[in-house]
């Protein structure tokens, strides 16, 4: 069976995109939101 690891990309509104996808869709989000500025 497949497995999907999605790959999303924001222009700075990320946590924002989540916090509203996580209130139309419910659930909760499993992972991490990783900032270009904290990557070495």
């Amino acid at each position: 069976m497949a497995k999907l690891n999605p790959y999303l990309n924001f222009d700075g509104t990320c946590e924002e995109a989540f916090r509203f996808y996580k209130v139309v869709f419910g659930g909760e989000f499993l992972g991490d939101v990783h900032k270009m500025k904290d990557i070495p």
